[in-house]
């Protein structure tokens, strides 16, 4: 005998007298089978992540890079929210100093690498924060207000 509670048919409970079991509650269903087979189907389609090389083989050590970084650091300090970055400005000098050395040793290793990607991160930091106190000053122009001073 079938009976549905809350929209699953379940069966009865067994018989005590003659050692019935009950059967299970959830009623296997074609959508479930489908679902999972096109999920497994979609994971095995993505693929695992793709890692992308660096584009030249010593990583971020190269020379060009650490040149590139330096007219970064020169035009950074050039702006008008300089004096506000002067501390990562430095920071990021200093690490660059040090890669520079590295490079000049001849010892390019996995010291050099990281030193060069963090100047590379302190230095997008440092645009990220030039790029938001532009658009705060942008939007107080805008509202009539003058130019935040520093907050």
């Amino acid at each position: 005998m079938m009976r549905y509670d809350r929209g699953w048919p379940q069966r009865a409970k067994g018989d005590a007298q003659s050692g019935a079991k009950a059967a299970p509650t959830r009623p296997r269903n074609a959508w479930w089978v489908l679902a999972t087979i096109v999920l497994a189907l979609l994971l095995c389609a993505c693929g695992p992540p793709v890692h992308v090389e660096a584009p030249d083989g010593d990583g971020f050590a190269g020379r060009e890079n650490a040149t590139a970084a330096r007219a970064v650091i020169e035009q950074l300090r050039d702006s008008s929210y300089a004096d506000e970055a002067a501390l990562d400005l430095q920071r990021a000098e200093g690490w660059l100093d040090a890669v520079e050395q590295h490079l000049a040793d001849g010892d390019v290793d996995e010291t050099t690498r990281l030193l060069m990607l963090a100047v590379r991160t302190q230095l997008s930091a440092v645009k990220s924060f030039y790029a938001k106190r532009e658009a705060e000053d942008a939007l107080a122009r805008v509202r009539g207000q003058s130019p935040t001073d520093g907050e």
